[in-house]
């Protein structure tokens, strides 16, 4: 252990120092299959030469360790960028999840929000989604819960996928996004009953197995495509031309994504 400390902090140094980290890789590699490269006093020595390196060159330390921190934030940014691509076609679909607009079925462009009941930004967005469900034929919205603050945000988002099964998604869930405080399954149960709902296959239908593992997709997939938060929202060409992550509230620029989708699907 203490043999690959050091191993490792020559690396740091040398690349610090603009040496050849080809040379190193092979020492690396030879230090593997050898299992007995350095002797203690050897050691003691490298590791002198990193520590000395470091205390006299601070600025050069930060420097390397910014450069690092900017080339791991690209590498994450690009398979991000790869996962929205391969996840798009499940992501504007309604599977775990509810899609509507004035023609889904044909729409060229899918706004996807994924949402906490208990969010906020989300309930502010609310008027933004509820305009995009109706006022264009060519885009649909496709709601899908992401219940990551409060232990009843997941109790509201398994009722309001079982919402599905009755025809009321919709007007259920601009009913929980209207609702203040913390929606208690008492209250969610109120709500459903003033949407129309059957409570009690309602209270059923929301402890299926399906539903849990719909949930459990949506926080898998929002993971590996970088949806940290609520609200995050993706603009999606449904013919896989245009993808674009939105964290957070931003109105302008989901509009803007939304005719940018248009014109990379025409």
């Amino acid at each position: 252990m203490q043999k690959w400390i050091a191993l490792g902090a020559l690396a740091v140094a040398a690349g610090i120092a603009g040496l050849s980290f080809a040379g190193f890789g092979r020492l690396a590699a030879e230090d593997e299959t050898s299992r007995g490269a350095f002797s203690k006093s050897e050691q003691a020595e490298i590791e002198r030469i990193v520590a000395e390196y470091i205390a006299n060159n601070p600025e050069a330390v930060m420097e390397a360790l910014t450069a690092f921190a900017a080339a791991e934030e690209e590498r994450r940014m690009e398979e991000q960028a790869i996962a929205q691509q391969d996840a798009a076609p499940y992501l504007a679909s309604a599977q775990d999840a509810y899609e509507t607009g004035p023609d889904a079925a044909a729409a060229k462009v899918a706004v996807v929000e994924f949402f906490d009941y208990h969010c906020g930004f989300c309930k502010r967005a609310n008027g933004l989604v509820r305009d995009l469900t109706g006022e264009d034929p060519s885009v649909k919205v496709v709601f899908r819960e992401l219940p990551i603050l409060k232990r009843e945000s997941e109790v509201a988002a398994r009722h309001a996928l079982a919402a599905r099964a009755q025809g009321k998604y919709l007007d259920f869930h601009f009913a929980l996004m209207k609702a203040s405080g913390t929606l208690t399954e008492k209250r969610i149960l109120k709500i459903a009953k003033e949407a129309g709902l059957d409570v009690e296959r309602l209270k059923k239908d929301a402890q299926s197995d399906d539903i849990e593992d719909a949930i459990e997709r949506n926080y898998q997939v929002a993971q590996e495509i970088g949806v940290d938060g609520t609200p995050g929202f993706l603009v999606i060409a449904t013919d896989g031309s245009f993808v674009e992550l939105i964290p957070g509230f931003r109105p302008a620029d989901i509009r803007a994504a939304i005719n940018a989708a248009k014109k990379a699907s025409s």
